[in-house]
């Protein structure tokens, strides 16, 4: 056992200390479990991040991000537009079957004088556009 002469060693020594016994490791660890349920780290947020739950998001004064899985009867609520819902149920479905085709990146098309431009799509599907409404609600 380790008396307080020998315990630190000299300047000159090149000995470790002798490990140090833990008796009740339960606790401590019951202690460490408690303290992680208790506080969770701070969520760090800056200006970046968006409200994931957002289907329809302005990004500019004329423009819209908007997922390609957005119902058509929340597009046409958002923009007070009537497009058919009968065909296709989300405004995804109706671009892609304006298109003729699954669009890739950067492929625009346009419907009642709305531009729709593909922010992102895969092989198999439409993800989200970036959408200008016309200039005049009325026309």
């Amino acid at each position: 056992m380790a008396t307080a002469g020998n315990f630190f060693p000299s300047k000159n020594s090149r000995k470790a200390p002798p490990p140090v016994d833990i008796y009740d490791t339960s606790s401590l660890i019951l202690y460490l479990l408690t303290a992680a349920k208790v506080s969770p780290p701070p969520a760090i947020e800056d200006e970046t991040d968006v409200d994931e739950g957002l289907d329809i998001r302005k990004i500019s004064p004329t423009d819209f991000f908007v997922k390609a899985q957005t119902p058509i009867e929340d597009f046409n609520e958002h923009f007070g537009v009537s497009f058919s819902n009968e065909e296709f149920d989300t405004i995804g479905g109706l671009v892609v079957n304006a298109f003729g085709h699954v669009p890739t990146r950067s492929e625009t098309t346009y419907l009642q004088r709305f531009e729709f431009k593909v922010v992102n799509a895969d092989q198999r599907r439409l993800l989200s556009l970036r959408v200008t409404p016309p200039n005049d609600p009325a026309g």
